[in-house]
């Protein structure tokens, strides 16, 4: 298994979609929890927060099937149709026909279904705060970001924390996006192990080999949630 060249691409398939997939959603989850956050009456915040969170119920596969629409290579794809009319392109963009595009939509497809998680998960930290911090904070005369830094994102670690590992670990495994969109394809750019297990397992009927490609990603991820876990913890209690 080790010695199949293609493996390794596989692999950095999947490092590429998992860890770019998490980067977003955790990204674009902080920066909308801090906007509902600071929303004034609380009936609009908790509106807001659920608003978003229909999102997040959307099975994959559908949000796959409707993310395959928008990035249709033609001019009737959404993002096509809004970067022609803006001027910005002449003609249609092959989004899932290009390797680098395809990778880049199905990992964008992934961040946008689980981003509710993560601005559910990070709002309610947020709003664990005590306010006092932050007046203390003004007092001390601390500015916007040196307040974000010491008192938010502090308070918020324990949150990051469960957001980065149950996104990654979802997105580590993921084939209800990747497969309706693109099959792996063009080529092998966007095959992720998920993919790749099932090629081997269902069409070519190579029991033994997806098998290991299974337990070799059920390690990985048990390593890496246990060493992010033990880490984390750590931190906390240190402090």
């Amino acid at each position: 298994m080790f010695q199949n060249a293609e493996f390794w691409d596989y692999f950095l398939n999947t490092l590429i979609y998992s860890f770019g997939s998490l980067a977003i959603s955790l990204g674009s989850g902080l920066i909308i929890a801090l906007a509902i956050n600071h929303v004034a009456h609380s009936r609009l915040r908790d509106a807001y927060a659920t608003v978003l969170m229909f999102s997040w119920a959307i099975p994959l596969a559908v949000v796959a099937l409707i993310w395959r629409w928008m990035f249709t290579g033609n001019e009737l794809g959404f993002f096509n149709m809004i970067l022609m009319d803006l001027g910005l392109i002449e003609f249609p963009i092959a989004w899932l026909s290009t390797p680098t595009f395809a990778m880049l939509a199905v990992t964008l497809t992934d961040a946008w279904a689980r981003m509710p998680f993560a601005m559910l998960v990070l709002l309610a930290g947020l709003q664990s705060i005590p306010e006092h911090m932050y007046d203390a904070a003004k007092v001390d005369g601390a500015t916007t970001f040196q307040t974000f830094r010491a008192i938010t994102v502090q308070y918020l670690r324990p949150y990051i924390a469960i957001v980065a590992l149950i996104n990654w670990m979802f997105a580590f495994r993921a084939f209800a996006v990747v497969f309706p969109m693109t099959r792996g394809g063009p080529g092998v750019s966007t095959t992720v192990f998920s993919i790749h297990i099932y090629r081997e397992g269902m069409i070519n009927f190579n029991y033994g080999y997806a098998s290991a490609v299974a337990v070799f990603i059920i390690a990985i991820t048990l390593v890496v949630a246990t060493f992010y876990v033990t880490k984390v913890m750590g931190d906390m209690e240190g402090q």
